[in-house]
C-alpha cells in the first residue's frame, strides 16, 4: 500500500471535498481545538489554516504547528480512516521531515499537529543569505534525501515546492506537509486528487488527472532545483541544466528513477564530478575532471590539471579536424598521443603497486618532450610543462622549459602575437621566482609589446601590467609598484568585463598594494567593494572573496578594530575549509592569518596555538611548502618573543632561516628583517657575538635590498649586548599575491 498526499498537503479525496465545501477554518488566538490552544496564525492555504499552538493537557510540553481542516457531518464515517492515516504518517521519522505528532477531530474540524519548524522557505533563505551554489546544493540534497526516505516508507508527497521546505536555525532543510492531510490507497477513490493546488509545481501527470506517484515527486524536485539555483553562479552550469532537464522530462520513464538518483547527481555537481545526465559527452567529462582538481594546490594536482586542460584542448581540435588545416589536426593527434603516454605512467597497474612518484612523472614528461620533433607541438607542450614545474617549485626545469617555449614560439610563424606574449609573461614569472629581476623586466616588456593593442590580448596585458607592478614591489620600489598596479587596474576596468578573472585579480592586487603602502582606508574600500561584488555573483566561498577577506582582516587589525578583524579571519577559515578542505595548503595560510590577528590584539597565547597548528598541518601535507612555513615560523617567533620566551623564539627563527636559506622561499621579500629578529632573540639570551654578527648581516641586506623604500619602523637597540639596531627596518607587510 502506498500512501499518497494530495497537492497542497490536503486530503484531496471525497472526504476532504466534503470537509472543505464552503468552509472557513479561521480561529481566534486563544481558542482551544482538541488538546491544543491556538497562539497565532502562521499560514493559510486552500486546504486549511496553520497555527502555532501549545499542548494544554500535559501530554507533552512543546510548541506545534496545528493545521485545521473543516469537516461537516461526515466525521463519524471517517474516524477509522483518519486514525489509519495518522498511524501511517507517524512512521516518518527523519531529521529532514517535520514529524507528525498527533491528529484527530474536534468541534466539527479535522486537525493535525506536526513538529513546529521555525525557519524561512528555502528559496527566500538562499536569496537572503546570498548562498553560493555549493551551499544551495547541500540543502537540495537534504530535501532529496528526505523525500527518498518517505518513498522508502511508501509515502509520496506530491506537493514539493519552496513554501513547503523551511531552512531552520541550524541551516538545515526541513520538509513540511507530511501528515497534515489524508491518504489515498487502492481502497479509496482517486477522484479529486489528480489536480494540483500549485500549478507551477505540478507534474504533467497531475495536470492530466493521472494519479501521481514517485516520478511526480522527482519532477517537482527538479523544478525545486531550478528555482533554488536560478541566478547563482555554478561551476558546472551545463551539468546543472542537464540534471534539471532530465528530472523534469515529460516521459516518466526518462526521468531519474528515484530521489536518491537525483541526489547523487547533485552530489556530483558539488564535488565537480561529471553528471550522468551528460555521461556520453567526453569533452564535458574531461572538463569536469579538470575543474574537480583545480581546487587542489598540491603538486600532483598541478600536473593533472595541466594535462587535463591539454586533453580538453586535444579533444576540441580533433572534433574540429575536418574544418582546420591538416597540419593542426596532426599536431592535435600527436598531442593526444603524448598525453596518453604521460597519463599511462601514473596508471596503478603499470606502477605495479609502487607509490605515485611525481618527480618520476615529471622527469618522464621531459624525456618524452625531448623526442617531440614538431616545433609547434614542442613549444606548446614545453609551455604547459614549464607552468607545471613552476607550480611545484621546480624552478630550474621550469626556467628551461619556459625558455624553450619562448624560443620555439619566436620561430613559429603560425603562433599569434598574443600567445607568444603569454609565453614571455610566464617565462618572466619564472625569472621573478628565481630573483633574476632584470631579465624578468626584459621579458615583461617584450610581452607587453606583443599583446598591446591586439584583439583578444587585453587579459594578457592586464596580467603583464600586474607582474610589472609585483616585480617593482619585489625590488622594494613600493611607490612605483603601487602606481603600476593603479595603471593595471585602470586599464582592466576599461578593457575587461567586470567578472573577468584578470580584472578580479588586479582589483585584489591593488587593494593589497594599498595595504602594503599603509593606505588602509583606501585599501579597505577597494577590497570591501571587491568582496561584495564577488560574493553577490559567486558566493562568499569564491577564492577571490576569501583572499579579499584575508587582507580586510589584517586592515582591521592595523586599525585596532580587533572584533571585526576576528570576524573576517573566521570567515576566511570557514570558507577555506568549505572550499579546499581542512587538510589543504590553503588552510595553512588561514591558520597563519588567525595567528596574526590574535597577535594584533595582544593574544600571544592564541597566536602560538594557531601558528603551531598551521605549521603541523603544513609539514604533514604531501606537498609541504617551505614558502608557507617560513612565514608561519616568523610569526611564531614573534609570538614567543611577545610571551618572553626567547629560547623558543630562537628555535623558530633559526628554522625559518634554514628553510629560507636561498632567500627566495618566502612570500615576503627579505631585506634583513628576519636575521634582525633572530639577533633580538639572541640578545635576550645574552649571546652577544652571534647577535652582533646577525645584526651586521641584516644591515648589509637592508642596504642591498632598497629597504629605504619600505615603510620606516625603527627598531630598539639590542638590550643586553648594547648595539643600536635602528638602521634595520622590521616590516609586517603583506606579500605579493601568489598564483
Amino acid at each position: 500500500m502506498t500512501l499518497q498526499l494530495a497537492p497542497g498537503g490536503a486530503l484531496a479525496s471525497p472526504l476532504v471535498a466534503e470537509m472543505l465545501d464552503g468552509a472557513d477554518c479561521g480561529l481566534d488566538d486563544g481558542a482551544v481545538i482538541g488538546p491544543y490552544r491556538i497562539l497565532r496564525e502562521i499560514g493559510r492555504g486552500g486546504s486549511g489554516v496553520v497555527y502555532a499552538a501549545e499542548r494544554i493537557d500535559g501530554a507533552f510540553d512543546r510548541r506545534v504547528a496545528l493545521k485545521i481542516l473543516r469537516a461537516d457531518g461526515v466525521l463519524e464515517d471517517r474516524q477509522g480512516l483518519i486514525a489509519r492515516e495518522r498511524r501511517l504518517l507517524a512512521r516518518l521519522e527523519h531529521p529532514g521531515i517535520a514529524r507528525l505528532l498527533d491528529g484527530g477531530t474536534a468541534a466539527g474540524r479535522v486537525w493535525f499537529a506536526t513538529e513546529h519548524v521555525s525557519g524561512r522557505p528555502i528559496d527566500r533563505y538562499c536569496a537572503e543569505h546570498r548562498l553560493p551554489a555549493e551551499h544551495r546544493l547541500r540543502l537540495l540534497r537534504q530535501v532529496c534525501d528526505a523525500v527518498a526516505y518517505a518513498h522508502s516508507q511508501l509515502v509520496v508527497h506530491r506537493d514539493i515546492k519552496p513554501s513547503n521546505i523551511l531552512v531552520d536555525a541550524n541551516g538545515n532543510a526541513r520538509l513540511l506537509d507530511f501528515g497534515i492531510a489524508g491518504a489515498l490507497d487502492g481502497c479509496e477513490s482517486d477522484e479529486g486528487v489528480r489536480g494540483a493546488s500549485a500549478p507551477r509545481f505540478a507534474s504533467p501527470e497531475q495536470l492530466a488527472g493521472i494519479t501521481p506517484a514517485v516520478p511526480s515527486d522527482v519532477y517537482q524536485l527538479g523544478l525545486l532545483v531550478r528555482c533554488v539555483m536560478a541566478g547563482v553562479a555554478c561551476a558546472d552550469r551545463r551539468g546543472l541544466d542537464a540534471v534539471v532537464a532530465r528530472a523534469t522530462r515529460g516521459d516518466v520513464h526518462v526521468r531519474y528513477a528515484s530521489a536518491d538518483a537525483l541526489s547523487s547527481e547533485l552530489a556530483a555537481l558539488s564535488s565537480r564530478r561529471p553528471v550522468e545526465a551528460l555521461s556520453a559527452n567526453t569533452l564535458y567529462r574531461l572538463r569536469r575532471f579538470a575543474a574537480r582538481h583545480a581546487l587542489r594546490i598540491g603538486a600532483a594536482s598541478a600536473i593533472v590539471l595541466a594535462f587535463a586542460a591539454l586533453a580538453a584542448f586535444h579533444v576540441v581540435h580533433l572534433d574540429r579536424a575536418r574544418r582546420i588545416p591538416e597540419r593542426e589536426a596532426a599536431t592535435s593527434r600527436r598531442m593526444g598521443e603524448f598525453l596518453v603516454e604521460i597519463f599511462g605512467a601514473s596508471d596503478p597497474l603499470r606502477r605495479q603497486g609502487r607509490p605515485f612518484d611525481l618527480g618520476h612523472l615529471l622527469e618522464s614528461s621531459r624525456t618524452r618532450l625531448d623526442r617531440v620533433a614538431d616545433p609547434a607541438l614542442h613549444g606548446m607542450l614545453a609551455a604547459a610543462l614549464g607552468r607545471v614545474h613552476l607550480a611545484v617549485d621546480d624552478r630550474g626545469n621550469a626556467l628551461h622549459l619556459l625558455q624553450q617555449s619562448v624560443s620555439t614560439g619566436a620561430a613559429d610563424a603560425s603562433l599569434s602575437p598574443v600567445d607568444l606574449g603569454r609565453r614571455h609573461r610566464w617565462f618572466a614569472r619564472a625569472l621573478m621566482f628565481a630573483h633574476r629581476l632584470d631579465e624578468a623586466a626584459v621579458e615583461l616588456e617584450q610581452a607587453r609589446r606583443l599583446v598591446a593593442g591586439r584583439e583578444g590580448g587585453e587579459g594578457v596585458l592586464v596580467e603583464v601590467l600586474q607582474d610589472i607592478a609585483l616585480l617593482r614591489h619585489q625590488r622594494g620600489e613600493g611607490a612605483a609598484a603601487l602606481q603600476a598596479m593603479r595603471e593595471a587596474a585602470a586599464f582592466a576596468s576599461e578593457a575587461l568585463d567586470e567578472d573577468a578573472p584578470e580584472r578580479l585579480a588586479v582589483r585584489f592586487n591593488l587593494g593589497q598594494q594599498l595595504y602594503v603602502a599603509d593606505a588602509y582606508d583606501e585599501a579597505r574600500v577597494v577590497l570591501a567593494d571587491l568582496y561584495d561584488s564577488v560574493s553577490q555573483r559567486h558566493g562568499d566561498l569564491h577564492p577571490t572573496a576569501t583572499s579579499a577577506a584575508a587582507i580586510l582582516a589584517m586592515i582591521m587589525a592595523k586599525l585596532d578594530r580587533h572584533e571585526i578583524a576576528a570576524r573576517w579571519a573566521d570567515q576566511v577559515l570557514s570558507s577555506t575549509a568549505a572550499t579546499f578542505g581542512e587538510q589543504s595548503p590553503r588552510m595553512v595560510l588561514a591558520m597563519r592569518l588567525q595567528g596574526a590577528v590574535a597577535m594584533s590584539r595582544g593574544d600571544s597565547t592564541g597566536a602560538v596555538r594557531w601558528l603551531r597548528r598551521g605549521l603541523v598541518l603544513n609539514d604533514a601535507l604531501p606537498s609541504a611548502d617551505d614558502i608557507d612555513s617560513v612565514g608561519i615560523l616568523e610569526k611564531l617567533g614573534d609570538a614567543y618573543m611577545a610571551q618572553g620566551d626567547a629560547r623558543a623564539a630562537e628555535a623558530a627563527y633559526r628554522e625559518m632561516l634554514k628553510r629560507n636559506a636561498d632567500g627566495g622561499r618566502a612570500l615576503e621579500p627579505d631585506f634583513g628583517q628576519r636575521r634582525f629578529k633572530l639577533a633580538l632573540a639572541l640578545d635576550r639570551l645574552g649571546h652577544c657575538a652571534d647577535a652582533r654578527r646577525l645584526l651586521d648581516d641584516a644591515r648589509r641586506s637592508a642596504g642591498a635590498g632598497a629597504a629605504s623604500a619600505l615603510p620606516e619602523s625603527p627598531s630598539p637597540p639590542l638590550e643586553r649586548c648594547g648595539t643600536a639596531a635602528s638602521a634595520v627596518p622590521v616590516t609586517g607587510t603583506v606579500p605579493p599575491k601568489r598564483r
